[in-house]
């Protein structure tokens, strides 16, 4: 929406490993878990997945602060004065026809 489609895919392509790598801890954790109730001793998730999905996710969001304040910035920008009209009014070349 900023016309920063480089910028918007790399913070989009970012947040997601970050989101899989969450996931993918979760699905660890939840196996283990549930690896107990059966009687087996599985060991839960190694929560370095955790920690690597939340910077990845928490570096996507910093990349879109970072995007943000960029694109407020230049809206804040002074635009140039619009040319002003001329003072003298135009000359009538035709005259209307009379009535």
């Amino acid at each position: 929406m900023g016309g920063r489609p480089l910028a918007g895919g790399g913070q989009i392509s970012i947040a997601l490993i970050g989101f899989f790598l969450v996931i993918f801890w979760f699905f660890q954790t939840m196996k283990a878990y549930y690896g107990t109730m059966v009687g087996d001793s599985a060991t839960p998730g190694n929560v370095h997945w955790l920690i690597a999905g939340g910077l990845f996710f928490g570096a996507s969001w910093i990349w879109s602060l970072v995007t943000s304040i960029s694109l407020i910035r230049e809206a804040k920008t002074e635009l140039p004065p619009p040319p002003k009209p001329p003072v003298i009014p135009p000359v009538i070349t035709k005259v209307p026809p009379k009535m």
